[in-house]
């Protein structure tokens, strides 16, 4: 089986998220979202004729997207010293003699 190259992978990752925003949701801001409204046979001929950069510019977006709704929440819940806060008790104390609710 022949290896894809970095350029092929971009394409086709970016071919996926024209056909559907892999969010279910497409963002106003989104660079992708004026182009799933045209029909699929066309999104994948524009896909097709993207430079490099303009792939790289919607995955970029999409990357990010996913760091700020998934990563970032779990980094707010540490805090600056980088130890847990103590909102809830931790399955430790559940655990611990006379632990529990």
């Amino acid at each position: 089986m022949e290896q894809l190259t970095n350029y092929e992978h971009k394409l086709t990752w970016v071919q996926g998220s024209l056909i559907d925003c892999p969010f279910g949701t497409s963002l106003a801001d989104c660079p992708a979202s004026e182009i799933r409204k045209l029909p699929i046979p066309e999104r994948l001929t524009i896909a097709t004729e993207l430079s490099e950069p303009a792939l790289d510019e919607i995955i970029s977006h999409h990357k990010i997207f996913y760091l700020k709704e998934n990563i970032v929440p779990v980094l707010r819940s540490f805090n600056i010293e980088g130890t847990r806060k103590k909102t809830s008790p931790t399955i430790y104390s559940l655990c611990a003699p006379g632990g529990g609710p």
